[in-house]
């Protein structure tokens, strides 16, 4: 979390609780993660994460997904009679604790208001979960050809 004012900690404090999970709030930030999605498409870093995710193996967690996008958190979810706010409730279950996380509050305040800042994000549970390593993953690159992107009309292969 990136926190500038003390009310947008006070506010991703208490929106990331499990049971303020809503689906009023999904929607919401559904929107803001398409909207994001949408605008970084066409740029040159999006086309070349593209290309570099085309080279991994596909049982490498890197291959299938980067980021969401309604398709992704909406639609595809819909379509498999996934329940979204179920699966994120037990992301959230799983996975939410403070021992995996990283706080960040950059802002030109007095040291003292940033340090009050962050005591909102003490409220994080610490579950002790296991942390994630790269460890035991597959090779990631499956086929190492060199790609030339021409000026967003062609890929060539040498």
């Amino acid at each position: 979390a990136v926190v500038s004012t003390q009310s947008t900690g006070d506010s991703i404090c208490s929106s990331i609780h499990s049971s303020s999970i809503k689906k009023v709030i999904c929607k919401r930030e559904v929107k803001a993660v398409d909207s994001e999605y949408m605008e970084r498409l066409q740029s040159d870093t999006e086309k070349i994460l593209a290309i570099s995710q085309s080279m991994l193996q596909p049982d490498h967690p890197y291959h299938g997904f980067t980021h969401g996008n309604r398709g992704t958190l909406i639609v595809n979810p819909k379509r498999q009679n996934i329940d979204m706010l179920a699966g994120l409730r037990k992301f959230y279950d799983d996975y939410y604790s403070a021992n995996v996380m990283c706080l960040c509050i950059s802002s030109s305040h007095p040291l003292k208001k940033l340090e009050k800042m962050a005591k909102i994000f003490e409220q994080v549970p610490n579950k002790k979960i296991p942390i994630p390593t790269l460890e035991n993953l597959p090779i990631p690159v499956a086929r190492c050809n060199f790609i030339k992107y021409l000026s967003g009309e062609r890929i060539r292969r040498r």
